[in-house]
């Protein structure tokens, strides 16, 4: 979808140079920069969001102790160690309806054939 920008004059001369020294073209490293930008400030403000549960009590903090602790007592077995793992997570991670869940990841690539 098009969109305009309007950059200041010398940000706008800085994009022309680099364009012109790479080869790129300036859409190619706004989409660039738009595109690393917006990850950056979805992780900055899911993670303000989370921050925010926890200075009020509504989620769970793991000390690294507990959760070394339960992966030793789950290594013997990957599977185990993956359920473990997600059920330490599964508080703070919502995954969208339907996705595999890690034991299900773990059989896809174990039921893989070698290559």
């Amino acid at each position: 979808m098009p969109t305009s920008i309007r950059l200041a004059p010398e940000t706008d001369q800085r994009l022309e140079r680099l364009a012109a020294e790479t080869g790129r073209s300036k859409a190619y490293y706004l989409r660039e920069m738009i595109e690393r930008g917006l990850e950056e400030m979805e992780d900055y403000y899911l993670a303000a969001e989370v921050l925010e549960r926890i200075r009020k009590g509504e989620e769970s903090v793991h000390s690294l102790a507990e959760v070394e602790r339960d992966w030793a007592a789950a290594a013997p077995s990957a599977k185990a160690a993956a359920a473990a793992l997600e059920r330490l997570l599964a508080h703070r991670i919502k995954l969208p309806e339907g996705a595999p869940n890690s034991v299900e990841l773990l059989d896809l690539i174990y039921d893989q054939p070698d290559v």
